[in-house]
């Protein structure tokens, strides 16, 4: 191993150092501006939506997310209107206390399962 060298002057380093990188970035600058092609030519392409052409894009096809809620609303009715009559009150305190009951039961699956774990691995032992 190297012994490590004290550094007289830690403003005098920094101070080196970045006028290095500044010149890294200006050479940089300068080599990129020499070498990039002088005309600015633009690729012309046909829209590509999702790996279908034009003609197929622009057919009249319900898109993939109005047939999920279509879905949704049809046949999970119930379930869609216990979501957004009982639990979308618009108060973030029902969203909080909603979100911390779950985090609370995966916290308590979570400990329980390593519990188990660690008490089926000392057995096994």
């Amino acid at each position: 191993m190297y012994p490590a060298k004290y550094v007289p002057n830690p403003v005098a380093l920094t101070v080196t150092l970045s006028f290095i990188f500044v010149l890294a970035i200006v050479f940089l600058t300068i080599l990129y501006l020499a070498l990039r092609p002088k005309t600015h030519s633009r690729r012309i392409t046909e829209i590509y939506l999702s790996g279908e052409g034009e003609d197929v894009v622009s057919s009249h096809t319900p898109s993939p997310m109005n047939m999920y809620w279509t879905i949704i609303k049809k046949f999970f009715n119930q379930i869609y209107r216990e979501l957004i009559e009982k639990m979308h009150t618009g108060s973030l305190l029902d969203w909080a206390s909603f979100m911390l009951s779950w985090f609370g039961l995966l916290i308590i699956l979570s400990i329980a399962i390593t519990l188990l774990v660690t008490v089926f691995a000392v057995l096994i032992r």
